[in-house]
This record gives C-alpha cells, sequence and structure tokens, in this order.
C-alpha cells in the first residue's frame, strides 16, 4: 500500500514539480524536503512560506499553521471553488445583515458588559462570525491561487 501524502507532497505534485525540481529552488537537499514530506521531520514557518510561494498555494501555509499547537484556535476552511467561495461568503454577510446582527451586537456593546439575558444573543452572534471569518478565509485563500490568463482578461 503507498503511504499517504503529506500537504507538502502534495502541494509540490499539484505544482508539477519533482522533488528534485522543488529541492532546488527551495535551496535545500532533496533528502531535507523527502523528510518534510514522509512527516519525519516538521519543515519551519519560513521554509513553508517559501514552499507556498514557490508552489503558488497559498492554502499551504495555512494548512501547515492549522497542524501546529496553536493552529487549533484557528477556523476550519474548507477547500472549494472560488465561485462557491465567493457564493458563501456573500450569503453569510447577507444573511447577518438581513438578521440585523449588527444592530443587536452594537446593543448588546453599548454598556460594555453582557449580561445573563444578552450571552446567548451574544454567542450566537459570535459563532455567525465565526463563520463568516472562516468563509472569508477560504475565499482568500481559494482566489489567492486565482490568476487570469491574457485569454481570459480580453473576454
Amino acid at each position: 500500500m503507498k503511504p499517504s501524502r503529506n500537504i507538502y507532497q502534495t502541494a509540490r505534485e499539484r505544482a508539477g514539480m519533482t522533488q528534485e525540481a522543488a529541492s532546488d529552488r527551495l535551496y535545500i537537499s532533496t533528502e531535507s524536503l523527502r523528510m518534510y514530506e514522509t512527516g519525519r521531520r516538521r519543515p519551519s514557518d519560513e521554509m513553508v512560506t517559501m514552499m507556498a510561494e514557490l508552489y503558488r498555494d497559498p492554502a499551504l501555509a495555512y494548512r501547515h499553521l492549522k497542524t501546529s499547537a496553536a493552529g487549533q484556535i484557528l477556523p476550519e476552511v474548507s477547500e472549494r471553488s472560488l465561485e462557491q467561495c465567493t457564493m458563501r461568503l456573500f450569503r453569510l454577510l447577507r444573511n447577518f445583515a438581513r438578521e440585523g446582527r449588527v444592530e443587536t451586537l452594537l446593543e448588546i456593546a453599548e454598556d460594555g458588559i453582557i449580561d445573563e439575558h444578552e450571552r446567548p444573543i451574544y454567542n450566537g452572534i459570535m459563532d455567525e462570525l465565526r463563520e463568516i471569518v472562516a468563509a472569508s478565509l477560504s475565499l482568500s485563500l481559494t482566489g489567492a491561487g486565482q490568476e487570469k490568463t491574457p485569454h481570459q482578461l480580453n473576454r
């Protein structure tokens, strides 16, 4: 059975690069890259930044951070198409505004205290905002790698 690919190997392969070509461009040995890709060594944040730039995959940096201990507080970001991310974010924002959540949050925050009656409402608003943040991150990470070709620009 073939071992599963980790995030670093998957990103490199999506970029269409061999380990040799990637390691040359990252200024590391092929063995070092192999160790990252087999999970025997965790790359530094700086190395992952270089990988993300080389592979044109900004989501790699997010996935890397998410696997760290501190990354557990980061929202789950699903990988979807640019269209799906855009529509989801727009729908969440529209519903948030339509439901008057901004006004409600302002009313709760006005006195600087969240009382026991306001707490469940506040918690619900915060859940909605976390979902909006996750949708925004998903769009940002998806859209960062999207570039129009000259043919698409002339439409």
